[in-house]
């Protein structure tokens, strides 16, 4: 695929943040525009303009001489864990699938809270919806990370969950509200093995 004239740019504006200790945040609040906005353009989703570009280079005081001088790397800076057992983390991609990769990777406990009312194709069986109306909280256990098949893409998180059974369930990034991790404190004895995935209500 070749290059879009704006790579240069958006990865000069990016080293510029990684040297500042920035974020897309910090720089949203900094220019006074939208978070949603400025991670896009970042992410290169949305096009950078000449006006954003000065702007954002001249609060993050860059040089952009180094325009002319020298090819500079594009594409969102990655940043990789220590180890390299885990996933490699995208400050520029979408939040959700980021920590739910990380969890993964991590091989911890989590916790998914999802939008009910944007899940009804989801997969999840019928009478859970119903169940929860609202909001649904899904507890995903470490222990059967392997059984849950994950699979990202740009529209979602495919996981294989137990309720009752087996379902292959589709959950929009849109639809999940949050995740949080159990970091916890190891334990000197094993805990004893999960009997299976619980859903647990938000």
């Amino acid at each position: 695929m070749e290059q879009r004239p704006s790579e240069k740019m958006l990865a000069l504006l990016r080293d510029g943040l990684a040297a500042r200790e920035m974020n897309s945040a910090s720089l949203a609040e900094a220019v006074e525009l939208d978070r949603k906005l400025v991670r896009r353009v970042l992410a290169g989703q949305d096009a950078l303009t000449v006006d954003q570009f000065v702007l954002w280079a001249t609060v993050l005081e860059l040089d952009v001489s180094q325009l002319l001088e020298s090819e500079t790397p594009s594409g969102p800076v990655l940043l990789q864990p220590p180890s390299s057992n885990l996933p490699v983390i995208d400050p520029y991609g979408i939040p959700a699938e980021q920590v739910i990769r990380l969890a993964f990777g991590l091989g911890i406990d989590f916790y998914m809270v999802v939008d009910t009312h944007q899940i009804s194709d989801s997969g999840v069986p019928a009478g859970v919806l119903e169940a929860h109306p609202d909001r649904m909280g899904i507890k995903l256990d470490a222990a059967f990370h392997p059984q849950n098949h994950p699979q990202f893409s740009e529209a979602g998180v495919t996981l294989t969950l137990s309720f009752s059974g087996l379902y292959t369930c589709i959950f929009p990034w849109n639809a999940i509200l949050s995740v949080s991790m159990e970091v916890g404190t190891p334990l000197e004895s094993p805990p004893k093995k999960p009997k299976g995935l619980r859903l647990v209500k938000g």
